[in-house]
């Protein structure tokens, strides 16, 4: 390709391409070269890429960079120093895409970016059992900022990242759950049953079954989530059992939680109504605790 082109040329041209008043024939001719472009113009695309500025053919700088990043892991490893959210993530996902030590390596620099959702993203792709990773994320579920927690929370039901849900569940039964912001709980309970359901099944009965003498609305409400969460969640007998108490029991329920509690408990018993038998063997006993939920793991159902 740089017999047909040179670096001073690509680079012109690219800035003339990504252009808010670009001409259609510039863009093209740009997207032509990055087809057959081999991997020694990655600086000059990166360095574009990690700016934003290739709106118009986007695409096109994403395959040829995906297609060249073998060999060049260091040279994208650099450009997260500078890379924003968007372009970093999608940096993070080409390498991840290699699985070579050296792209691994290379990830490792975007676990230093300022941008949590990069740390973690980084972190899950370089190595998903990390301790690195499971300090990351325990950082992230406590900081300060309800922003950041806000998208480690997202970003850790949207990557399925496992290693969270151990520190969900202690976010759960920590002394300062009922502290947080109503959506805030909502979102952990929602989280940790994305990943492990089992166990956010059973702290959602901890929860709806923790009566106090002297009680604060803030706890209150978390008894009502946990009783809207196992509308959704509820596999047990137990689990039923807890609905059905907070439906009819006036001292030890708030009117709150027991109107969220019969709304949960109906659509638990048409959800289990509506799944398919659990195949029974002769040799195998059916768990006394009920029905579960074939969807589950062993690991999930030992509450990891």
């Amino acid at each position: 390709a740089r017999e047909v082109v040179s670096d001073r040329a690509l680079r012109a041209l690219l800035a003339e391409a990504a252009s808010p008043d670009a001409d259609g024939a510039v863009v093209s001719l740009v997207r032509e070269l990055l087809t057959v472009a081999d991997g020694s113009f990655v600086p000059i695309v990166l360095d574009l890429f990690v700016r934003g500025n290739a709106a118009a053919f986007g695409d096109a700088v994403h395959s040829y960079l995906t297609r060249s990043a073998e060999n060049n892991e260091e040279v994208l490893a650099a450009a997260f120093a500078e890379a924003d959210l968007d372009p970093g993530l999608a940096l993070v996902r080409i390498l991840g895409r290699l699985a070579t030590p050296a792209a691994r390596e290379a990830m490792l620099r975007a676990a230093e970016s300022p941008h949590a959702v990069l740390r973690i993203e980084a972190l899950s792709h370089a190595d998903a059992g990390s301790e690195r990773l499971r300090l990351e994320l325990r950082a992230l579920i406590e900081d300060p900022s309800p922003e950041v927690r806000s998208v480690a929370l997202r970003t850790i039901r949207e990557r399925q990242i496992r290693a969270a849900g151990p520190y969900l569940a202690m976010r759960v039964k920590s002394a300062g759950f009922d502290k947080l912001a109503l959506e805030e709980r909502r979102q952990i309970l929602f989280s940790l049953a994305a990943l492990a359901p089992a166990r956010a099944e059973e702290l959602c009965v901890e929860i709806l079954e923790d009566s106090r003498l002297l009680t604060l609305g803030s706890h209150e409400d978390s008894r009502a989530l946990a009783a809207e969460q196992l509308g959704h969640l509820a596999s047990s007998r137990d689990s039923l059992a807890a609905l059905e108490d907070a439906c009819t029991g006036r001292f030890r329920y708030s009117e709150r939680v027991r109107n969220s509690a019969v709304s949960a408990r109906e659509l638990a018993v048409v959800r289990l109504s509506l799944q398919p038998a659990a195949p029974r063997s002769s040799s195998t006993p059916l768990p006394s605790d009920g029905v579960a939920d074939p969807s589950d793991s062993a690991a999930f159902r030992r509450g990891s």
